[in-house]
């Protein structure tokens, strides 16, 4: 696997446990506002991973090297 990130390497070990059972919950529910209330969860999640990427990003461009 090559060194380059993308947002999804900034989803954490407990937001991916949290989306795994948002999809559960969402497979068995026969409710459509609870299932739309679980999406909006897991893209509340990926939205904060893609801004944490964002900013990863931002400070890589002003970052300097180690010497």
């Amino acid at each position: 696997m090559s060194g380059k990130k993308s947002a999804l390497d900034f989803v954490s070990t407990w937001d991916w446990a949290e989306i795994v059972t948002l999809r559960a919950r969402q497979q068995i529910s026969n409710d459509e506002m609870e299932v739309k209330e679980l999406q909006e969860r897991i893209m509340f999640i990926l939205d904060q991973a893609e801004q944490r990427y964002e900013d990863y990003k931002i400070r890589q461009q002003f970052s300097v090297p180690a010497s």
